[in-house]
């Protein structure tokens, strides 16, 4: 199954969230028409069904863009379903934790929306 973001660990932070379609565990949510913030699916989220989603703290696996430094501030690409240093047209996601080594690229994320 393809993934926007497999949870490795730490103390992710956990909101409410009631999806109009389904969302498969995993995906990347942004939040708001202006996309505010991000959330993450641990779990399938029925359409029209209360859930939850992480809303920070956790680390997770996800695909970089590009060759990305460990600790670079990263954002979301929801066209592209990557991390990226490019903050425009982009959501705030967090720092990596390790280094992505090129462009579609595992790499590890710390989910910190409250930079």
């Amino acid at each position: 199954m393809a993934f926007d973001a497999q949870y490795i660990h730490g103390d992710a932070t956990m909101g409410d969230y009631t999806p109009g379609s389904a969302v498969a565990a995993g995906s990347v949510i942004v939040l708001g028409a202006a996309g505010w913030a991000i959330g993450i699916a641990h779990q399938d989220i029925p359409a029209n069904t209360p859930g939850s989603i992480a809303v920070g703290f956790g680390v997770y696996k996800m695909k970089g863009a590009a060759a990305l430094a460990q600790g670079a501030k990263v954002y979301w690409d929801a066209v592209a379903h990557n991390l990226t240093a490019t903050s425009a047209g982009n959501t705030l996601f967090g720092y990596l934790v390790t280094a992505c080594s090129g462009a579609g690229a595992y790499c590890e994320a710390l989910h910190n929306a409250f930079i």
